[in-house]
C-alpha cells in the first residue's frame, strides 16, 4: 500500500473541484493545478444526504454535491474563478433557464446560491472521477491493521434469501 500524498495548501494555481453523488452519499476533492498541468490534492470531503434529500432524483443530488463541495472548500474558492469537474453530463445545463418556461423552485434557489461564485462546470468521464466516486460510496466494514485502516465496500451478488441456502460466500470486497 502506498503512502497517501500530502495535502497542499492552495496558493496561486488553478483550483479544481471534483464531485460525485450516489443515492445516499456524496464526495468532493479540491485540487490545485500548476502551470505545467500537474494536480495536487488540497482536501477531501464526503458526507451523506439528509433524509429530506434522499427522495430527490440523482440529477438534483449531483447539484447538491457541488454545493456541498463549495461549502467545504469555500475559504479556498471564494474570490477565485475555479473549475468544477463532474461525471454528470447534464449539470452544465441544469442551471440555465429558458424564458417563459416553468422553473423548478429548488433549482432556481440553487442557481441563485451558485451565482455568488465564479466557476465553470466541465464534464469528465466516470473513470477519471476516481476519488470523488470512491468517497460517494459507503464503507460497510473497516479493517484496521497496525499501520493501515482499509475501508471495504461490499457488493451482494445474490438476494439475502438465496444466500441463506447457499454454502459459498456471495460478497465481493472492493478495496
Amino acid at each position: 500500500m502506498q503512502d497517501l500524498p500530502p495535502l497542499k495548501i492552495p496558493a496561486t494555481g488553478k483550483r479544481i473541484l471534483q464531485t460525485d453523488a450516489s443515492h445516499k452519499y456524496w464526495g468532493a476533492v479540491l485540487y490545485e493545478q500548476d502551470e505545467q498541468g500537474k494536480r495536487q490534492i488540497c482536501g477531501y470531503k464526503s458526507g451523506s444526504f439528509k433524509n429530506s434529500q434522499l427522495h430527490h432524483h440523482l440529477t438534483f443530488k449531483e447539484l447538491l454535491t457541488i454545493k456541498q463541495g463549495i461549502l467545504k472548500f469555500e475559504f479556498h474558492l471564494i474570490g477565485h474563478h475555479f473549475l468544477v469537474e463532474t461525471d454528470f453530463a447534464a449539470s452544465k445545463g441544469m442551471l440555465r433557464f429558458k424564458p417563459n418556461k416553468a422553473v423548478n423552485v429548488q433549482l432556481l434557489r440553487l442557481a441563485a446560491w451558485f451565482s455568488q461564485y465564479s466557476f465553470d462546470i466541465s464534464h469528465i468521464k466516470g473513470k477519471d472521477n476516481i476519488i470523488p466516486d470512491f468517497l460517494s460510496r459507503p464503507a460497510i466494514n473497516i479493517i484496521t491493521t497496525k499501520h493501515h485502516t482499509i475501508p471495504l465496500i461490499f457488493t451482494i451478488t445474490k438476494s439475502p434469501d438465496s444466500m441463506a441456502s447457499s454454502s459459498s460466500s456471495n460478497l465481493v470486497a472492493i478495496l
